[in-house]
């Protein structure tokens, strides 16, 4: 439901609203030109995080009562907020392709970013066709060290000269070791470059996920940064995470909602009691088998991913080195 009057629409419930900058200056108007701010507000952030891009959103109006109202009814497609949601993406997360469609697509990097992590590419295992192709915008470069199997995009103008907004550069690199390998490049691509990435992508993931099951008796030693890849047995030595923690994975999508737990060797045990190394593994085996698992992964105490805390636990390490 949209208010006209600002006064108004401030004392009721958080569901109405004044939408846009299109609303200003109206009382002097008929309410059926009124409603036609609102259309132009909702066109201005049509494909955001508000309202996708192909749903219908009518404005009606409603003179009968005392105060006119207006009414806008949103059809269609599921908003990227909603979609968020039923796969367990981050509220911050770029949605490249969803159900197999693609979305906005950008065509360069965002002003000040350095690369679109990959969080996930998840496929169909029947056809092979990319269901979901998703990352998270990062303004930092980060070392690869101990970031093993991270997938990394990056947009560029196709050429030094040319900033044809309809033509883009796409590079991939996997952090192996202490350095950002490339894993391919698409000198000039139109806005169907998801499609063309997605599936290398997700090969580069699998390919970097080790899903065997493993068996809990002598856990490797602990990584040291620069040398592999940051585990969870790192976080569980630096205080980080406590054995016994509990942790939730959750892609309502699916109707996936399983539980895990860290144990004493720093291993994830599944509440079937199946344990894994890494977080990715467990999310392969719960059949997500490219996607980025310390991004779906979430600490239950606190809500924290398992991203955010080998994030804390690299800044960590890093600035001891420094101090050497």
């Amino acid at each position: 439901m949209v208010h006209t009057d600002l006064e108004t629409a401030n004392a009721l419930p958080d569901r109405d609203y004044v939408i846009g900058d299109h609303c200003d200056d109206t009382a002097g108007l008929p309410l059926s030109d009124v409603a036609k701010r609102p259309e132009r507000g909702i066109l201005d952030v049509q494909g955001d995080d508000l309202i996708a891009a192909e749903a219908a959103s009518p404005v009606t109006t409603d003179e009968s009562g005392p105060q006119g109202i207006m009414r806008v009814t949103v059809d269609g497609a599921p908003s990227l907020t909603d979609l968020r949601v039923t796969e367990g993406l981050a509220r911050e997360d770029a949605v490249l392709i969803a159900d197999g469609g693609i979305q906005a697509v950008p065509m360069r990097m965002p002003p000040g970013a350095w690369a679109l992590l990959v969080t996930a590419a998840d496929r169909l295992a029947a056809t092979g066709e990319v269901v979901l192709f998703a990352g998270q915008w990062c303004e930092h470069e980060y070392p690869a060290s101990g970031c093993r199997g991270d997938l990394i995009v990056q947009l560029a103008s196709p050429t030094a000269t040319d900033d044809e907004s309809d033509a883009v550069c796409v590079r991939l690199a996997v952090a192996d070791g202490d350095r950002w390998i490339p894993a391919g490049t698409w000198p000039r691509r139109g806005h169907d470059w998801p499609e063309v990435v997605a599936p290398a992508a997700a090969a580069i993931m699998g390919a970097y996920i080790d899903a065997a099951e493993v068996a809990p008796p002598v856990p490797p030693p602990m990584q040291v940064i620069g040398r592999g890849r940051v585990s969870l047995r790192d976080l569980l030595a630096a205080g980080l995470v406590d054995a016994g923690e509990q942790l939730v994975y959750w892609r309502p999508g699916l109707g996936v909602h399983r539980t895990g737990q860290l144990t004493a060797e720093g291993l994830l045990r599944l509440d079937d009691g199946r344990l894994f190394t890494n977080p990715s593994a467990a999310t392969t085996a719960l059949g997500s088998p490219h996607q980025n698992g310390w991004q779906f992964w979430c600490r239950v105490s606190d809500g924290r991913t398992l991203w955010d805390l080998r994030s804390e636990y690299k800044s960590t390490m890093d600035a001891r080195d420094d101090q050497r």
